[in-house]
């Protein structure tokens, strides 16, 4: 009967917000009283062969992609609240930290006049360590360009989309998540395993063996050079990884 309960109050949150971003998508944002927009960009140095990228932001919809001409690139549109980057270069290391100030005033159930969206794009020169720490949101990212050692995921109630490209040596990627939904895209020819903790999870692994009760492998694994490893704990969840 708990768990009842809470998958009701996860799906209420889900639909409600999903229902109110729908609206402001058909309105436009410019029809959102105060709605900010801002640029933000990093250059690429030529120095530059490690890079990190942390965003720290509320419910909203966010979309990552590749790009060769800067280092990052962002635009963001919300209300209320404003993003700010922070920027630190070590050496041939450069760390970059998108986060949102201000809270969203909620009223009872409603959220109010909300938006919150970033298009951000990544360079494919470095090899990256990700962080995204997320809540009610909408995220799709296409990283397959992008070369990755290390990405965390903190979501709430989201829908995540996810493709990977091939590692140089392994990627790996640890997700928490509550009512969420992800999809996850891997190249065929690397070697992954899955490792997932969860109760109420939905688990969909095409061309996986089973290992364990939370172990999970492609055929290939052992005699892939390059490897995905994916450790997932999720609460009320929905997970699907697919080779491409």
């Amino acid at each position: 009967g708990v768990a009842a309960i809470g998958v009701a109050f996860f799906a209420y949150g889900v639909i409600s917000f999903a229902w109110i971003d729908s609206i402001h998508a058909e309105e436009g944002d410019n029809e959102v009283e105060g709605v900010q927009v801002q640029e933000f960009s990093e250059p690429l140095s030529s120095n530059i062969k490690k890079a990190s990228f942390t965003l720290d932001a509320a419910a909203g919809r966010y979309a990552i992609e590749s790009s060769t001409q800067e280092l990052f690139t962002a635009t963001t549109r919300s209300v209320p609240g404003r993003y700010t980057l922070e920027r630190e270069s070590i050496g041939d290391e450069a760390n970059l930290h998108l986060k949102m100030d201000g809270e969203v005033k909620i009223r009872g159930w409603w959220i109010g006049r909300f938006t919150n969206r970033a298009a951000i794009k990544l360079s494919t020169v470095p090899v990256w360590d990700l962080d995204f720490n997320i809540g009610a949101a909408k995220a799709d990212l296409d990283l397959s360009a992008l070369t990755i050692e290390n990405m965390n995921i903190e979501a709430g109630a989201a829908t995540v989309k996810m493709k990977l490209g091939m590692p140089s040596n392994e990627t790996r990627v640890k997700m928490e998540s509550g009512a969420s939904t992800i999809k996850i895209s891997i190249p065929e020819a690397a070697g992954c395993e899955i490792r997932v903790d969860g109760g109420l999870s939905s688990k969909r692994f095409e061309d996986f063996r089973k290992i364990d009760g939370h172990t999970y492998r492609t055929e290939n694994f052992e005699q892939a050079t390059k490897k995905i490893f994916i450790d997932a704990e999720a609460g009320v969840s929905s997970i699907r990884v697919v080779r491409y």
